[in-house]
């Protein structure tokens, strides 16, 4: 259980760590800039109200999957984990929300566990490390 448990917030960690990495060798290829998480935090006065609603959902997510990547970091670190993705770039979102799908889908007992959890195990599962 501990294992798996741990495989899971490897998993998750590489979701919020390499492209961080990534962006360290060339902070233009992201398009989400810093400036458009502030203006998601603290939308201009004038914005309607279902753009503020949007705005702040985004933030919330963001800062989210951000605190949850951390976290995991520091409990891969204690633990001395690795994990096993591509080295060539940091898996897509659309290929980790198929790898996700497949996986809730082949293990529909999951659903009611965290999101964050049972993604990382889908990622884990779908990037082995070599034995």
């Amino acid at each position: 259980m501990i294992r798996t448990f741990l495989l899971g917030l490897m998993a998750i960690l590489l979701i919020a760590g390499t492209p961080a990495k990534a962006q360290m060798s060339d902070p233009t290829k992201d398009s989400f800039k810093a400036q458009d998480l502030g203006l998601a935090c603290d939308p201009a006065a004038n914005t309607d109200e279902i753009a503020r609603a949007r705005a702040e959902r985004t933030c919330q997510t963001y800062l989210h999957g951000l605190a949850d990547g951390l976290f995991l970091l520091g409990a891969m670190a204690d633990t001395g984990s690795q994990i096993c993705l591509p080295k060539d770039g940091p898996v897509s979102a659309a290929e980790a929300k198929d790898e996700f799908e497949e996986y809730l889908k082949a293990h529909p007992e999951m659903a009611a566990h965290s999101a964050g959890l049972v993604a990382a195990f889908a990622l884990v599962k779908a990037h082995p490390c070599p034995q």
